[in-house]
């Protein structure tokens, strides 16, 4: 495939790698690192950041932006990667099941509270615009404790340094009181509760409709793209979480991703969400999470035909960032 972009594989947890079609397709560069993926599996911290960042920037060959793909969505938080090393005024468009602007944690670099973590450290990034997210925005089935104030952050949502475009989802209740309201979002407080009425996509025009009014707002000609494909319907994709993913299409997201590129300029992209089964822990506090999370048989994660739906999506996805829905 001839690119604009740049291919780079950090196989920390073996799901990629499987993608054979995939990795011929992108003429992708493979960095081998399985051997430290428990230490980059859901939490890490910034020394350990820093060293991968460092391998991946070696590993590059060429000055063309970079495509980065790390397997699993327990591995988000390495967005951070790609988009501390951009050097200019940035909006990061982010496509997920799950808000990752929780205030609650563990590590310097935590899965659920990247998006946070780069406003924080990273001034060049004016705005992160994020879209699908129904996951995490209430009171899921699969967090067993209520969201609100003191969970999440709602700081940068108020202020208007991120958006939030959900795909189905209307109102949602939290803890607390908030007020305000924002381009996505208007919330209504109550006396222990506040309930949030959302600009979601379905209702609100369809997911094309939302991406030309959002991409009419963003004053940066650079962006870069987070995807975590958990975001999409557990019949398009295998994110190794059949009960909290999204409802997504892959034909939604590769005409949104071939509208952005026809309309502003990539300078940088990471896709995580393909399943893989979670590695023997040491940690006994990964080991925990790791336990909390499972889902699938371990089997799951080496079936060719989940290997083979994930590689055509990845192909697809790579083929929208060139403007081809």
């Amino acid at each position: 495939m001839n690119t604009n972009f740049e291919t780079i594989v950090l196989d920390l947890d073996n799901s990629v790698v499987q993608q054979k079609d995939f990795l011929k397709a992108a003429e992708a560069i493979v960095l081998p690192l399985q051997e430290r993926g428990e230490v980059y599996r859901f939490w890490c911290t910034h020394f350990e950041m820093l060293w991968l960042r460092n391998q991946l920037a070696r590993a590059a060959n060429t000055n063309k932006p970079k495509v980065v793909l790390y397997g699993s969505g327990d591995q988000h938080h390495l967005a951070y990667l790609g988009i501390s090393m951009v050097e200019e005024p940035v909006t990061v468009i982010h496509f997920d099941n799950h808000t990752d602007w929780w205030s609650l944690g563990v590590g310097d670099h935590y899965l659920g509270k990247w998006v946070t973590r780069v406003l924080r450290d990273v001034p060049h990034v004016r705005r992160i615009v994020q879209f699908g997210i129904d996951g995490d925005l209430g009171r899921p089935a699969t967090i067993p404790i209520w969201t609100g104030t003191a969970t999440l952050d709602f700081r940068p949502l108020l202020e208007g340094r991120v958006e939030t475009y959900p795909h189905r989802l209307q109102t949602s209740t939290f803890q607390g009181k908030i007020s305000g309201q924002t381009r996505c979002v208007r919330f209504e407080p109550g006396s222990f509760s506040s309930v949030a009425h959302w600009q979601n996509m379905h209702d609100h025009g369809g997911v094309a409709a939302t991406f030309e009014r959002v991409l009419e707002t963003i004053e940066t000609d650079a962006v870069y793209i987070s995807l975590d494909k958990d975001c999409l319907a557990v019949t398009e994709n295998f994110s190794a979480y059949s009960n909290n993913v999204g409802s997504l299409t892959v034909d939604e997201v590769c005409s949104a991703l071939a509208l952005v590129a026809r309309r502003k300029r990539i300078v940088g992209v990471d896709i995580c969400g393909d399943g893989s089964a979670l590695a023997t822990m040491r940690s006994v506090g990964k080991l925990a999470f790791a336990h909390y999370r499972r889902e699938y048989a371990p089997k799951e994660f080496f079936d060719e035909r989940h290997a083979k739906r994930n590689s055509d999506v990845n192909t697809r996805i790579l083929a929208a960032l060139h403007g081809q829905s």
